[in-house]
C-alpha cells in the first residue's frame, strides 16, 4: 500500500531524463553520497570474536527523501523493497556487496520512474574458498579481503591479505614468474560480459546453474567458484591440458584460464604461517583481469594448506611484477 502510494506521486525528473541527470538528482538524498566510500560498522568489526559472522557485518546509509516524497529502494533481488518516506538509516550486510566490493541499489522516485542505479565503493573484495573437509554438496564459503599489501624486499616478493574477521594470509611469489602454455590468439570479437552487479547472496543462488554453458561465456563469470572436483579425480593433481586451446578440459580444474596466467607451487599460499615445500597442489595467478576489472589480478590454488581450493582477487599484485 505504501509503495503504491509512493508511486502515485510524480517522479522527480522527466521520464526520458538521462541516467547522469537522474543520478545527480537522487545523490543528495543519501549520506554518504553515491560514489563515496562507506565504512562497515565498527562495533561489528570489534565483536567478530563474539561469533558475529563476517557475512552479517553491517554498514549504514542514511536516506533523507525530499519533503512530501517517498523513495523506493531495491537492495537485492531477494529482499523486499525499502520504502523511505522519512529520514532514517538503512542497514545492509557485507553479503550484499558485489564481487568488486560495491554496494548497488536501485532507487525509484515516483510514478513512471523505472529506477536509477546508485553505487558506493569499498575496499572489500570477495574470496571464495573450499575448506579441506568440505563435502561436494556443501555451499560455497565466502571470505572478505579488507586490504591487499605487497612487498618486495630482502625476504622476496609477497602479498599479505588482511581479512575481515582478523586473519592475515600470506602469498609468496617466486623470483621469476613461470608462464603457463598459452592458447592461440583469439579473433577480435565482441564477447558479452555478464552483469557484474551481483551480490554474494545472489551469486550463491546461481551456483547450481547448468555446467554445460559455452566456454566463452564461462570465461566472463568471475563470480563462479573454482570447479568442484569429481569423486574419481579427488586424488589427482590439478591438471594443465596437453592442448592449451582445450578450454573445456582446462575448465574441469580451473576457473582462472591459461591466457596471461602463471603457475607456482601450492606451498606459496600460506594462510596459517610457513608451509613446507613440495606440496602437490598448484596455484595459478594473473596480474590483470583485463577490461572487466583492470589492474586486478587473480589467484587460484588447489590442495593448499587448509583448503581444497581458493579463488581470490589481488588488487595490489601489479606492484610486484611480472618478472620473467
Amino acid at each position: 500500500m505504501i509503495a503504491a502510494l509512493a508511486l502515485g506521486l510524480a517522479a522527480l525528473y522527466a521520464k526520458d531524463a538521462p541516467e547522469a541527470v537522474r543520478a545527480k538528482v537522487v545523490a543528495p538524498f543519501f549520506a554518504p553520497r553515491p560514489g563515496e566510500p562507506f565504512a562497515l560498522d565498527q562495533r561489528d568489526q570489534r565483536n567478530y570474536k563474539a561469533k558475529i559472522p563476517t557475512l552479517k557485518m553491517r554498514g549504514f546509509i542514511k536516506v533523507t527523501p525530499p519533503k512530501g516524497h517517498c523513495l523506493i529502494i531495491k537492495m537485492t533481488d531477494e529482499d523486499p523493497d525499502e520504502v523511505v518516506c522519512k529520514p532514517r538509516q538503512i542497514a545492509f550486510s557485507v553479503a550484499q556487496l558485489d564481487r568488486k566490493g560495491r554496494l548497488n541499489w536501485r532507487v525509484t522516485t515516483g510514478d513512471g520512474d523505472f529506477g536509477t542505479d546508485v553505487s558506493w565503493p569499498s575496499p572489500y573484495r570477495i574470496a571464495m574458498v573450499t575448506p579441506f573437509d568440505a563435502d561436494a554438496d556443501d555451499p560455497q564459503v565466502y571470505r572478505f579481503i579488507e586490504a591487499c599489501e605487497p612487498s618486495a624486499g630482502a625476504g622476496g616478493r609477497k602479498i599479505t591479505l588482511r581479512l575481515l574477521g582478523g586473519e592475515d594470509w600470506t602469498i609468496r611469489f617466486p623470483d621469476r614468474d613461470e608462464m603457463l602454455p598459452q592458447p592461440s590468439e583469439t579473433p577480435n570479437l565482441f564477447i558479452y560480459v555478464s552483469n557484474e552487479k551481483v551480490s554474494v547472496k545472489d551469486a550463491a543462488h546461481k551456483e547450481h546453474q547448468s555446467d554445460h554453458e559455452a566456454p566463452e561465456h564461462d570465461k566472463a563469470k568471475e563470480a563462479a567458484p573454482p570447479p568442484k572436483r569429481k569423486e574419481d579425480d579427488k586424488d589427482k593433481e590439478p591438471l594443465v591440458p596437453a592442448n592449451p586451446n582445450d578450454n573445456i578440459a582446462d575448465r574441469k580444474w580451473w576457473a582462472v584460464g591459461l591466457r596471461g596466467a602463471y603457475t607456482m607451487s601450492a606451498s606459496a599460499f600460506q594462510p596459517h604461517g610457513s608451509v613446507a615445500g613440495g606440496m602437490k597442489g598448484r596455484c595459478r595467478y594473473t596480474f590483470d583481469s583485463g577490461a572487466d576489472d583492470p589492474g586486478v589480478g587473480r589467484l587460484e590454488c588447489h590442495d593448499v594448506d587448509g583448503f581444497k581450493s581458493v579463488l581470490l582477487p589481488l588488487t595490489c599484485i601489479k606492484e610486484l611484477g611480472p618478472r620473467r
